[in-house]
């Protein structure tokens, strides 16, 4: 009894990975169908999932950023896009966001990214119209006073604040990143500075939202159970109806291309911590310009790698080791970051990071680790691309960083050792790399 019990759960189990392949295969058979309204709005339609659902991401890419200031207000307008209005048809308050997200058991809301303003609703697919009003409301009629504007500014604030302190790897980023994208707009703080938030006005962020009212800019991404022919007709007469606002040639500030980036070198951050930090950071370029894939999963090797694995137990059992990146329109990064006790005795861990990053262009990958870090990957890629929220939020993420195409799942496939040490030679290599360590104040 026990034997055909045991076997019945393993016909069970086989027939459940033998299901989720199958839906992957057909899921990643459905192409992606593109096409632009005639003001110049480029939509991408995914229609991978099968429930009732969909989700809707406007990618809106910042202008070039010439201040703090311009940091400020678009955070700013990141809140105020929800302050309510009227138009197409409908009319809505601020309040009642999330009521209509309630009220349909779907969710509604707005991140900046280094690049772009996402706004993203998931509703059921019927609901397609409504969607499609309200984004184009959001950007027809904003609704902004002087108590909306201080509301905003408290949030983002606090928002700010809470970023700021909620690691030390966080604060160590703000750090490297003025310095190692010294010549471009990632320079200026995410959110702006806090005396800048207290400063920006009224007419400030509406310039930036009339410099953002830019369809001919903007990509559209649709995922879940809708039909194209469908959203061509909605969306060209609500998003599709809106004209490309004339920014005031006077008002235009000249975009200073700040300074070229001082890599190779160690900065010394005084700190009162109870452990020593420490960063080697990497500079990528233009995330369209590299395999993203081959960094994935290089990056990913690494942190599994005998090197990370080594150091970590050479810190002891309170230290931290990891490798991470983060792609961007115009430049990336990837670090490798460690957290230990301080102690002479366990050396200089910069140099120890920075060797486990530079030697990997040599080095034999273990094809042990490799698999099953590549399996991994693709586990989260397809659970990922079976949910409508999680997969758009994350193709709109890669959209803002100028990735129009989603070929992970093949390139991850495809992907072997050699690879890996061509993309580390590339985006690995000493002259490229910014160092930071921690020492007592």
């Amino acid at each position: 009894m026990e034997g055909n019990l045991r076997n019945r759960f393993f016909f069970i189990l086989l027939f459940t990975v033998a299901l989720t392949f199958a839906t992957a295969i057909a899921v990643s058979a459905e192409d992606d169908v593109s096409f632009s309204l005639d003001n110049g709005l480029r939509v991408i339609v995914s229609r991978g999932a099968s429930i009732p659902f969909a989700s809707v991401v406007l990618v809106c890419p910042l202008p070039p950023i010439t201040a703090d200031a311009d940091r400020a207000a678009a955070a700013l307008l990141n809140r105020l896009l929800w302050s309510g209005g009227e138009g197409f048809g409908t009319s809505v308050s601020d309040y009642e966001y999330g009521m209509i997200a309630m009220r349909f058991n779907g969710s509604i809301g707005s991140q900046l990214t280094p690049d772009a303003l996402l706004v993203h609703y998931t509703m059921p697919s019927r609901h397609l119209d409504s969607i499609f009003r309200y984004m184009a409301m959001q950007w027809t009629s904003l609704r902004i006073d002087a108590e909306r504007l201080e509301t905003a500014r408290r949030k983002v604030a606090a928002e700010e604040e809470a970023a700021a302190t909620s690691s030390v790897l966080r604060q160590i980023m703000r750090e490297i990143e003025p310095r190692l994208w010294s010549d471009l707009d990632y320079r200026f703080r995410s959110s702006g500075s806090m005396q800048m938030l207290k400063a920006i006005s009224e007419d400030e962020v509406r310039a930036l939202h009339q410099d953002m009212q830019n369809p001919a800019a903007w990509t559209l991404f649709i995922c879940g159970d809708v039909q194209t022919a469908t959203v061509r007709a909605i969306l060209d007469e609500t998003l599709g109806t809106i004209a490309v606002a004339a920014p005031d040639a006077s008002e235009q500030a000249e975009h200073s291309a700040g300074e070229n980036p001082q890599l190779g070198i160690r900065l010394q951050l005084p700190a009162d911590l109870s452990q020593r930090h420490a960063l080697v950071s990497y500079r990528l370029p233009p995330a369209r310009e590299f395999d993203t894939a081959e960094l994935l999963l290089l990056a990913r090797y690494l942190n599994n790698s005998p090197g990370v694995k080594a150091l970590r137990t050479g810190l002891g059992d309170n230290s931290l080791v990891n490798v991470g990146f983060d792609l961007r329109d115009k430049a990336g990064i990837i670090y490798f970051y460690a957290a230990w006790d301080d102690d002479p005795t366990k050396g200089d861990v910069v140099a120890r990071l920075a060797g486990i990053a530079e030697n990997a262009a040599g080095m034999d990958f273990d094809g042990e680790i490799l698999e099953s870090t590549r399996k991994a990957l693709l586990i989260d890629y397809w659970t990922r691309r079976q949910a409508t929220q999680p997969y758009a939020l994350w193709r709109a993420g890669r959209i803002a960083a100028g990735l129009l195409e989603d070929d992970l799942a093949a390139r991850l496939q495809s992907i072997d050792g050699n690879g890996l040490k061509a993309a580390a030679a590339q985006l690995l290599t000493s002259d490229n790399r910014l160092n930071l360590v921690t020492v007592e104040k």
